[in-house]
C-alpha cells in the first residue's frame, strides 16, 4: 500500500508487513460462510492473540447506534487493560440484535479465548457488515474451530476483517527512537462514507 513522504526520521517501512510482522503476535482467519459477497478468498472469521498479556487502549464511534461488539469492548477496557486477544467476523455487524445479540457476542469471545487458553473478558471482540440480522452462531463457532493460528497469519486475519473493502489493509515499520528499535504493525478497515456518517473517530 501507498505510504506518505517524506518519511519520518529513523522510519522505516517493512515490505509485506502485517499484523503479525512484531514478534510474539499469532493470527489466522478462515471462511465461515457468513460474508456473500467480495472476492476470492472470502475470509470472514479472524483470531488475532499474543503470546502473553497484551497492552490495550480503544477509540470508538460517536454514533447513537453501536453494535454489541463496541458495548462488550467498552465495559472489558473500563475493567482492564492487559488482553490476550482480539476476534473478528466480517458479513455481519451483529448489531441491533438485542439480547440475543449480546449472548451471541459473548459466546464468540468464549470460543475464542478457548483457542487463546484464556478467560472470555480477555478477548476483544469485532464484528462488521451488515446490521440488524442475528450472527449465524453455527457457522461462526465451527469458522472460530478451524482457523489455524500462526506467525506469519497476518494476512488471513486483515482479509478477515474486510467488508466492500478491495483489498486487505495492513502494514508494519521499524522505528529507532531513543537508542532502541521497535516493531509497529496495524490492520483493519476502510467504512466507505454512505456507512460512517459523522460523527464517528
Amino acid at each position: 500500500m501507498p505510504h506518505p513522504t517524506p518519511e519520518p526520521s529513523g522510519l522505516e517501512w517493512i515490505e509485506g508487513g502485517h499484523v503479525t510482522t512484531p514478534a510474539g503476535f499469532v493470527a489466522g482467519g478462515t471462511y465461515a460462510g457468513i460474508k456473500t459477497y467480495g472476492d476470492d478468498p472470502r475470509l470472514d472469521v479472524g483470531i488475532l492473540g499474543g503470546t502473553g498479556p497484551l497492552t490495550v487502549a480503544g477509540i470508538f464511534t460517536k454514533n447513537a447506534v453501536t453494535g454489541v461488539s463496541v458495548t462488550w469492548d467498552k465495559s472489558v477496557l473500563a475493567e482492564r487493560r492487559l488482553v490476550r486477544g482480539l476476534v473478528c467476523n466480517s458479513g455481519n455487524a451483529n448489531t441491533v440484535t438485542g439480547a440475543q445479540g449480546e449472548r451471541d457476542c459473548a459466546r464468540i469471545a468464549a470460543l475464542a479465548a478457548a483457542r487463546l487458553g484464556c478467560d472470555a473478558r480477555d478477548v476483544l471482540v469485532a464484528s462488521t457488515g451488515v446490521i440488524g440480522r442475528l450472527l449465524p452462531m453455527e457457522k461462526v463457532e465451527r469458522g472460530l474451530s478451524e482457523v489455524a493460528l500462526a506467525a506469519d497469519g497476518g494476512l488471513r486475519f486483515a482479509r478477515a476483517i474486510m467488508t466492500t473493502d478491495t483489498h486487505e489493509k495492513q502494514a508494519a515499520a521499524r522505528i529507532t527512537a531513543g537508542g532502541r528499535t521497535y516493531i509497529v504493525a496495524m490492520s483493519g478497515w476502510i467504512i466507505p462514507a454512505p456507512l460512517a456518517q459523522p460523527p464517528t473517530v
